[in-house]
């Protein structure tokens, strides 16, 4: 494991506290704490709540806090995933 990753203190936040528009100061990881969730300042969409509970995650893991949402930051990622859906 990277060194830089073994240092960080991750906390664990429920999925089901977990809701739309919210956004972390750090990435967000699986419950692995390897793997990344989603990227920092990323807002939390609905596909991404559908994903944990289809895949029976418990809670994520984070060394970040919770920035609140951003509606121009939402947009912008509905934005961004319409573009690549072409």
């Amino acid at each position: 494991m990277n060194n830089e990753i073994e240092k960080m203190e991750f906390k664990s936040i429920k999925s089901q506290e977990l809701h739309e528009g919210m956004r972390f100061s750090a990435p967000l990881f699986f419950d692995d704490g390897e793997n990344m969730f989603l990227p920092e300042n990323t807002p939390i969409l609905a596909v991404h709540l559908q994903i944990l509970e289809y895949w029976h995650i418990p809670y994520v893991l984070t060394c970040g806090s919770e920035l609140g949402e951003s509606e121009d930051a939402l947009i912008a990622t509905l934005s961004d995933e319409f573009e690549l859906m072409g």
